[in-house]
C-alpha cells in the first residue's frame, strides 16, 4: 500500500465557498431593497399628481423585477445556477435607475 497525498483542488476548497458567501450577500441586499421600497406605499405626495405617479411607477418596476427574480424557477442560493449572474445583474440595474429617478 503506498500512500498518496491528498490532492485538495483549490476551487472546492475556495472558490465555491467563497462563490456561496457572495451569493447570501447578494440575498441579503436583495431583501435590504426589498424593505426600503415597500416603505414607498405609504408615501403620501401633496400637490402634484405627475409625482405620485413617477412613485407608483417606480414601485410597479421595482415590484417587476422583483417577481423576474422570485419567477427564475432556479434556487437562488444554488451556485451552479449559471443564468442567475445575467437575471441579478438586470434586477439590480433596474433598481439603479429607479433609486436614480427617486434620487
Amino acid at each position: 500500500q503506498s500512500k498518496a497525498p491528498w490532492v485538495l483542488q483549490d476551487e472546492l476548497v475556495f472558490n465555491l465557498p467563497d462563490q456561496f458567501v457572495e451569493r447570501c450577500y447578494d440575498m441579503i441586499d436583495l431583501v435590504q431593497m426589498t424593505s426600503r421600497f415597500s416603505t414607498l406605499k405609504s408615501v403620501q405626495v401633496g400637490g402634484e399628481m405627475r409625482i405620485s405617479r413617477s412613485i407608483e411607477q417606480i414601485t410597479a418596476e421595482f415590484h417587476g423585477a422583483l417577481k423576474h427574480v422570485q419567477d427564475t424557477g432556479y434556487d437562488l442560493l444554488d451556485i451552479s445556477a449559471r443564468k442567475y449572474d445575467d437575471d441579478f445583474f438586470e434586477f439590480r440595474r433596474i433598481i439603479r435607475d429607479c433609486e436614480r429617478r427617486l434620487g
